[in-house]
């Protein structure tokens, strides 16, 4: 007599692993594996540590296929924020601790609506930009992009799209165990390195 399977247990799904104790079991279809709670552990975890990182400050040029914004954002008399600072300047107006520094490594019009971004043991940098936040679509064009910096100057020097056009609501990317895990609500891609 085998385990029943919950409720919400779709039959095309099939155990690739169960724990000794039968509490955990990982699940896979034809191309989604759900990862152990250690890898969504640490997938959160890199988010709540680089999270700052996601405000980069603009470049110069704009990246392909990227949307025209509908309408420039602009302070209004109700709103006490200062106009934003220029992608050169915004580094050189942070706060650090003495004996840091900042740089811009990538910004706008290079790097569009970042929602989530990891490094590799290359220490090139992936980064799930979301054009449908805050709206599921059928259709848009949500892409995982990867920054990398050739020379070692602390600027990106080679900008390559990973993946594009096939995500609906993207909203994480991390890096390990062998590939490239993409969250697209409601799906978990895998993408094997």
């Amino acid at each position: 007599m085998g385990r029943a399977k919950p409720p919400w247990h779709p039959t095309h799904w099939v155990p690739q692993w169960v724990s000794e104790s039968g509490h955990f079991t990982i699940y896979r279809t034809e191309n989604v594996l759900m990862p152990t709670r250690r890898a969504w552990a640490t997938s959160l975890l890199t988010a709540a540590l680089l999270t700052g990182a996601a405000l980069l400050p603009a470049a110069e040029t704009p990246a392909p296929n990227t949307p025209k914004p509908t309408k420039p954002v602009r302070p209004s008399e109700f709103d006490n924020q200062p106009a934003p600072v220029p992608a050169a300047e915004a580094a050189g107006k942070m706060t650090l601790p003495p004996g840091f520094t900042a740089t811009l490594f990538a910004g706008e019009p290079d790097l569009h609506q970042p929602i989530g971004f990891c490094f590799d043991r290359r220490g090139r940098v992936w980064v799930a930009e979301n054009f449908s936040y805050a709206q599921w679509r059928e259709k848009c064009d949500d892409r995982v992009v990867i920054y990398e910096d050739a020379d070692g100057d602390g600027k990106f020097d080679k900008r390559t799209v990973f993946a594009q056009g096939m995500f609906h609501y993207i909203t994480g990317v991390q890096v390990g165990m062998g590939g490239v895990y993409v969250m697209d609500s409601p799906n978990l891609y895998f993408f094997p390195l």
